[in-house]
């Protein structure tokens, strides 16, 4: 039992390193949607844009929360 506690993680370094790599992929998702929407509906980026954004609250971003706060 000893030998397996010295192998594990210290929950604040774990978190730490979740928060480090998360933060980025966050900011790189919120940035989506209008980086892309010209190229999604070059007649009209607005729509696509708010599509994109859409999608990605109601189904990545509530999957994440979904997860985080524990409800299956």
């Amino acid at each position: 039992l000893k030998r397996e506690s010295e192998s594990l993680v210290p929950l604040s370094e774990a978190s730490e390193t979740i928060v480090k790599t998360l933060t980025p992929l966050r900011r790189l998702l919120d940035a989506l949607p209008r980086l892309v929407a010209a190229s999604a509906n070059p007649q009209n980026p607005m729509v696509a844009e708010l599509a994109i954004r859409n999608g990605l609250d109601e189904r990545v971003f509530a999957e994440m929360e979904k997860i985080l706060s524990g409800q299956d």
